[in-house]
């Protein structure tokens, strides 16, 4: 039984051997939820210390690429019926890719349009990943192997924050807008 002081304080944690798991599943899991941790560290410092929307995407993409041991990694933008690869990274290097990197076929681009439509936010096709952004942003995540269903529920959270910091790069830019002093703002009505 650990003490309340030893677990956080507010609650008493009681240990049953039968009930643990195995300590390598234990700790890959660990692992994993600390993997998941810096993960979620580092593209949050991406959103909030990134003065550009492509260096951000860029930089989403090589982190996403890395930390789940991807093939390629990418953002797609959505041109009227078109899809265009605007940001990714390969297993071999961070570059510009094209759409022809990701290997999309005929059921993918189905999904890809399902998605774009709002029908849902993500879906896996086989070892393809895809989660919308916004209205016209994707990622694509192409692998060796399918997601686990825990990697699948994490980024969709992690991607749902980055599209969320994506606002802060629409806003006009602070220092363009300078009043002068002399200029009324309001006025209350009487």
């Amino acid at each position: 039984c650990i003490r309340d002081r030893d677990s956080g304080g507010g609650r008493v944690i009681v240990w049953n051997d039968d009930v643990d798991m195995p300590e390598t599943t234990n700790q890959d899991q660990k692992q994993r939820e600390y993997h998941n941790l810096v993960l979620l560290w580092n593209i949050l410092n991406v959103v909030s210390n990134t003065g550009d929307v492509n260096d951000a995407n860029r930089k989403l993409c090589s982190h996403l690429q890395r930390s789940f041991g991807m093939r390629v990694a990418g953002i797609l933008k959505q041109q009227g019926d078109k899809m265009l690869a605007v940001a990714g990274a390969t297993s071999t290097e961070d570059h510009d890719v094209s759409i022809n990197d990701f290997g999309l076929t005929q059921a993918d681009f189905d999904l890809i349009k399902r998605l774009m439509s709002g029908q849902s936010q993500s879906e896996a096709n086989g070892n393809k990943y895809f989660c919308k952004l916004n209205s016209e942003l994707l990622v694509v995540l192409s692998g060796s192997q399918p997601l686990k269903g825990e990697d699948e529920a994490f980024l969709q959270t992690l991607l749902s924050y980055y599209a969320a910091g994506l606002n802060r790069f629409e806003l006009p830019d602070q220092q363009s807008v300078v009043l002068d002093r002399s200029e009324l703002l309001f006025e209350s009505p009487r």
